[in-house]
């Protein structure tokens, strides 16, 4: 398959009805699909991306993973360890539920209302980390107090941004306004008394 960007490299697309690979091998830096396996899905009337193509890193429901890092990053370690134990003890014991019950569709709405009625019983805090001090952990907290360092003022580069553009309307209203300049010989215009006509003739009479 070639790329019209790169039009001297051959790039070559394995495909089937759960999957795409491609040579250029940007899946598997990225994580995300290259337009030559786009292509090649759509060659092939693949309508919906594989699943097992779609990481969930990129999923709209990515922030809602469990994870330590969600809590923030604590000094104690002692008690980090004891939290990242119960968290994996509870997702084991969370897939051993799941396992049991298996296809039986009674046991799996006995399993989902119990998750339910727990949820409910938590209610919608989160251990006190809401999204503000999920996002204050990611880049930083708002400082404090007075602060007396500002960035600094913005300069301009000689001969940038000086002089706006000026149309050729605005030029014709401009050179209207302006008083026509007359020869003071003949008080004509478009000429001075350097080139004005009845100064030749004189000077050749």
């Amino acid at each position: 398959m070639k790329d019209v960007k790169m039009k001297d490299v051959l790039f070559q697309v394995k495909v089937s009805k759960s999957h795409a690979d491609c040579s250029c091998k940007k899946f598997l830096l990225c994580g995300i699909l290259c337009r030559h396996a786009f292509c090649a899905l759509n060659h092939f009337e693949v309508v919906k991306i594989p699943r097992r193509l779609v990481l969930n890193r990129w999923m709209k429901n990515a922030e809602n993973k469990v994870s330590l890092k969600m809590f923030g990053v604590s000094d104690d370690q002692e008690s980090m360890g004891a939290i990242s134990k119960e968290l994996t003890n509870l997702w084991f014991n969370f897939h051993k539920c799941v396992t049991k019950a298996g296809n039986d569709l009674d046991k799996l709405k006995q399993v989902n209302k119990s998750i339910q009625d727990l949820n409910s019983e938590l209610g919608d805090a989160s251990g006190g980390f809401t999204k503000q001090d999920f996002m204050a952990n990611l880049i930083g907290k708002r400082p404090t107090g007075d602060i007396s360092i500002q960035p600094p003022l913005q300069c301009k580069n000689k001969g940038s941004g000086l002089k706006r553009i000026v149309g050729e309307r605005e030029k014709a209203i401009n050179q209207a306004k302006k008083k026509a300049r007359k020869c003071k010989l003949c008080s004509s215009t478009f000429h001075d008394q350097r080139t004005c006509p009845t100064k030749k003739k004189v000077a050749e009479s």
